[in-house]
């Protein structure tokens, strides 16, 4: 993980892209707050769009796995507006 913000920081941009993709696909419960903090910190769009996905599908998953408030909250309301818009498409 720390190479995909080693990456960002060097404006390596196939290498962290090569990172977001390795980490999205291997993104679980057990590693989603470290993933979370790397995307942060690598200031990565396309992994943070991976996880709201991810967090949006597996919800009810997580919700007894791990500590939802350990997610940080502008991360959630990003969920909560896809769950919304979601809802909206199917009505």
């Amino acid at each position: 993980m720390d190479l995909a913000i080693v990456a960002d920081m060097y404006c390596m941009a196939e290498l962290k892209a090569d990172c977001e993709a390795y980490l999205s696909k291997n993104m679980k419960a057990e590693n989603l707050l470290a993933i979370i903090k790397t995307a942060e910190t690598a200031d990565s769009v396309k992994l943070e769009n991976k996880i709201i996905s991810f967090l949006v599908t597996n919800i009810d998953k997580l919700k007894d796995t791990m500590d939802v408030d350990s997610i940080p909250h502008p991360l959630l309301i990003k969920c909560m507006v896809k769950m919304n818009l979601a809802l909206k498409e199917k009505k």
